[in-house]
């Protein structure tokens, strides 16, 4: 075999995988990048994340959900992500996407690592927060972890009313939270 078609190898485990792109995403998206790669990648991580939690027997949302309803969830919930995965079908189609959907799709994939034992990156951490601030009356505070509370404590003093979806406090917190671990 040539040099020249020798090309080193990574080795990832499905979990890697998944964990990767979550946090990717959520970075992305504190950063205000685009909205499209952000959802295909939140996206691409929750469906991992799901399956697997599904091949270890935990607990999903969708499990409960009743199951002749299911399907049609899923298909629901799938079809952005779908949308722009796939162009066989309808390769001119056109999707009217809310991106304020990629939030849940980051909110459920946190959801899976934590029903899964997974610890928090700091990535994970500051969504959490931002969602846990942003959606207020979604999380059940009293049954956050003390590091959460002590985030959200931290950050409600750095909220910005012109910064309409709070994110530039949470990027400064996700880097403080690198150099931390």
């Amino acid at each position: 075999m040539s040099a020249a078609l020798t090309v080193p190898k990574l080795p990832v485990t499905k979990l890697d995988a998944a964990l990767r792109q979550l946090d990717a995403a959520i970075e992305m998206f504190l950063e205000g990048r685009d909205e499209v790669a952000v959802h295909t990648l939140a996206s691409a991580a929750e469906m991992l994340l799901g399956d697997i939690a599904k091949h270890r027997k935990v607990l999903r949302i969708i499990d409960l959900v009743k199951p002749e309803r299911q399907k049609d969830l899923l298909r629901k919930f799938r079809e952005a992500q779908n949308f722009f995965k796939h162009g066989q079908d309808d390769p001119d189609g056109i999707l009217s996407f809310a991106p304020s959907q990629t939030l849940f799709k980051l909110f459920e994939a946190i959801l899976h690592t934590i029903m899964l034992g997974i610890p928090a990156s700091p990535e994970r951490e500051v969504y959490w927060c931002w969602f846990a601030c942003t959606y207020p009356d979604t999380v059940h505070w009293d049954k956050a972890p003390e590091e959460m509370r002590r985030l959200r404590d931290i950050i409600d003093d750095l909220l910005d009313p012109l910064d309409a979806m709070n994110l530039k406090p949470f990027l400064e917190l996700l880097r403080q939270r690198r150099t931390v671990r």
